[in-house]
């Protein structure tokens, strides 16, 4: 048995090596015999679940889950306004100021849509291929 199969078998097994597979036990046992490296790891290994053995779990209490949820229970505002109205405490407007800025994007909007139907060039086209295959002067 090789020292890394030995560690995975450590895990897999636990350290009480009367519970591993018969055939794996014998390789283990073999392993520890010959190998200081492989006593280390089981040194290790015993230690550590020993720390884990002695280890308390503290169950937490019945309510944890109520307390918590409880916790962050934010109560709704009545208002009207909702989440409008949040928004507007939030950025800093007052409602009038804040109806002067929604004005002036309205007219902004109905101004591109305006200009967006126009057609300033009376229907020569604006695309750059188009206009280089238009173009009848010298070449450069």
């Amino acid at each position: 048995m090789k020292l890394a199969r030995f560690r995975e078998d450590l895990l897999i097994y636990g350290t009480d090596l009367r519970a591993w597979p018969e055939d794996e036990r014998q390789e283990g046992e073999a392993l520890l015999r010959g190998s200081t490296e492989a006593a280390r790891v089981y040194d290790e290994e015993v230690g550590f679940e020993s720390m884990l053995s002695q280890r308390r779990c503290v169950l937490p209490a019945d309510d944890l889950a109520g307390r918590i949820i409880a916790a962050i229970d934010v109560p709704c505002s009545s208002d009207n306004g909702g989440l409008f109205r949040e928004l507007l405490v939030y950025l800093g407007f007052s409602r009038v100021s804040f109806g002067v800025v929604a004005a002036a994007a309205v007219i902004i909007m109905l101004a591109g849509v305006i200009v967006g139907y126009t057609d300033p060039l009376n229907g020569q086209s604006t695309d750059v291929a188009n206009l280089l295959l238009d173009y009848t002067g010298e070449i450069l």
